[in-house]
């Protein structure tokens, strides 16, 4: 059984035609070129900027890595290859993982900033509108009806 197992599958080579994963990596590095351009803008905070672009690297070697492991690696022919280009993936994909993580840590963190400044600002408006309503009650009313 082992035997008919092992000509079934022996010596098929890449798992997927390069003819399939070039054009689709072609058109994900497009994407990712893109969004890397979109994330110019100075409305962006640096911190978001910096993890987002570093991430986007980290997904550009990932797709050159997927497309050597599905297409270029042979685990028949040589099989130490086939295994570091999946670890590679695997790992790249972790660390894709990882920079979500980081960036949605410091979402919450511009998140929490955010809101101190609104509620440092609301608590700024509301003492200046306490000083102007005192000022003005503080100020001697004008006669009614008396010429200068």
């Amino acid at each position: 059984m082992m035997a008919l197992l092992a000509k079934l599958t022996a010596d098929y080579g890449p798992l997927v035609p390069l003819a399939w994963t070039a054009p689709a990596a072609v058109i994900i590095i497009g994407a990712l070129i893109t969004y890397w351009r979109r994330l110019r803008p100075r409305d962006i905070p640096r911190s978001r900027r910096r993890i987002r672009r570093a991430n986007t690297m980290v997904q550009f070697t990932l797709t050159l890595m997927l497309v050597y492991a599905l297409s270029i690696a042979d685990g028949d022919r040589r099989p130490a290859q086939f295994t570091v280009a999946w670890i590679g993936v695997v790992l790249l994909v972790l660390l894709t993982i990882g920079f979500a993580i980081i960036d949605s840590l410091n979402t919450m963190r511009l998140h929490r900033r955010m809101q101190r400044d609104l509620r440092r600002g609301a608590f700024q408006d509301l003492a200046d509108a306490k000083r102007e309503q005192q000022a003005s009650s503080a100020a001697p009313a004008p006669r009614a009806g008396g010429h200068e």
